[in-house]
This record gives structure tokens, sequence and C-alpha cells, in this order.
């Protein structure tokens, strides 16, 4: 009996996986990121990690010298707490290979991993948000929230590389792919136009 209820939880899962992509009429929801211009004064901005820091470099041309060295001491000061309070990574039990534009993600899965790996704060996803969270030589990486009602708040970026790394070894062949997770969202990796806001 626990057999078939996992598996019946699984099949659930891919069905919702399986069934929406990357969006096809190039409408995204862009993904908003919490940022501190300044110490302790936090704003909204909108697109992926590149156009963020794009966006904060204007708004603080000094954020490198000024902000960045006062948030690496806070996460030092904290990272043994988050040490102890992580819990085990996400399971990502559904792969789905040939999700949008073929690219060579071989060449650049492990670069995007790390990218997101070392990003600071925890992400959050509108409900049924799907948008590009990354974009570096032409491949992009999208986050998908399944979540249809409920906005979706990963404890790190770590969750979505994470993601990207249950695709090793799968679909290079055919250029993209998604991994699922039994968290309710998707992490895409596929050819994207880095240059187009998205």
């Amino acid at each position: 009996m626990k057999f078939s209820t996992k598996a019946v939880a699984l099949l659930s899962l891919a069905a919702r996986v399986l069934g929406s992509d990357i969006p096809a009429d190039g409408h995204e929801e862009p993904i908003a990121w919490e940022v501190e211009v300044r110490p302790d004064e936090k704003v909204t901005l909108p697109g992926t990690v590149q156009e963020v820091r794009a966006q904060l470099l204007e708004r603080n041309p000094d954020w490198d010298t000024t902000v960045a060295p006062v948030l690496a001491a806070r996460e030092a000061a904290t990272s043994i707490r988050s040490r102890i309070n992580r819990r085990d990574g996400d399971y990502f039990p559904v792969i789905q290979c040939g999700v949008g534009q073929a690219a060579d993600i071989q060449a650049y899965l492990e670069n995007h991993i790390k990218y997101l790996s070392s990003l600071k704060g925890k992400p959050i996803n509108g409900p049924g948000g799907c948008g590009r969270v990354s974009c570096q030589h032409s491949v992009g990486v999208w986050w998908c929230n399944e979540h249809k009602k409920n906005p979706l708040e990963l404890n790190s970026w770590k969750a979505l590389s994470d993601g990207l790394a249950a695709l090793r070894g799968s679909c290079i062949k055919e250029g993209s792919g998604a991994a699922g997770s039994l968290s309710g969202y998707r992490v895409i990796i596929a050819g994207a136009d880095c240059g187009k806001k998205g």
C-alpha cells in the first residue's frame, strides 16, 4: 500500500510538471527580488540575477564596497545557525527533457549551479509564477511555482541549484530540461536570448 500511495503522489506531481513549460508566448512573470541598496534600505526589483545586479549598481554604484561587506558579515554571523537549522535538500523525482529551446547546456550547467549556489537570501516566487532567474551565454534558468494560489519562499538559492544538479547526466542530448520537486516547483534550463528582458 505504501508503494502505491507514493506512486500516485509522484504521478500527480509528474502530471503537474509535464503539463506546463517555459511560457511559449514569451510572456513571463519576472521574479521579484528584495535587495539592500544601502544598509537597511531595501527595495524590490524585477528581473534575472544579472538584471537586478545592474539595477542595484545604478541605484548605488558603490554597492560592492559599501553594502556587500556588511551583508557578508551578517551572513557569516548566522552561518552556524543556518547549518544547524538547514533541512535536507529537496527531492526532484521528475526530470523532463526537451523543455524549451535547445542549447549547449552541458557547457554551462555547472556555471549556473555554482552561480545560484553563491547567492544569499531567500527567493520568493508568486502564485503560479514562472520567471527567468539567471541567463548567461545564451542559456537561461527559470523557476516555476506550481502553487497557483500561494507564493513560494525557498530556504536559499541552493534549492534552485539543487534542481539543476538533478539534471546532471540528463537532457544533454536534448539541450534543455526541467527538474520537478516534491515541494511544488520546477527548475528549467534551456536556450535563451540573454539580452531580452524576461
